[in-house]
């Protein structure tokens, strides 16, 4: 929770809204919402090819 200035940002759950709603009668509100997509991981190629150099270079 962070409040500035009469400002206060809250992350909350969207079931957890109506009793904060309650908890601070005469707030006003807005819901935003944020989502990130995260990439699958996948190994790297190049970890592979590195491997392969060096046992090219030793032999």
């Amino acid at each position: 929770m962070k409040s500035l200035a009469g400002t206060m940002l809250l992350e909350l759950a969207p079931a957890q809204v109506p009793e904060v709603a309650k908890a601070l009668p005469g707030w006003r509100y807005a819901a935003e919402r944020k989502t990130t997509r995260v990439p699958e991981r996948k190994p790297l190629e190049r970890s592979k090819s590195r491997g392969a150099l060096a046992a090219a270079a030793k032999g």
